[in-house]
């Protein structure tokens, strides 16, 4: 059986966590990654005035297989 699931990533330092955080709980239910793709995602400056760093936005879709 396979499972096929997105997950949204941004440029916050806590987003890692997150993932691996979602990831995890399917790997705990005996779920296996086959595949991970980046999707679209959107580029720019952040608007945060203590730094412009450059940000990033995006979707990477994971392929589970049980």
């Amino acid at each position: 059986m396979q499972k096929l699931i997105t997950i949204n990533i941004d440029d916050d330092d806590d987003d890692v966590l997150g993932v691996t955080e979602h990831l995890n709980n399917y790997l705990s239910e005996g779920w296996k990654v086959t595949m991970i793709t980046p999707l679209g995602g959107a580029y720019g400056i952040q608007n945060d005035e203590e730094d412009g760093r450059v940000g990033a936005l995006g979707w990477i879709a994971v392929v589970l297989e049980k």
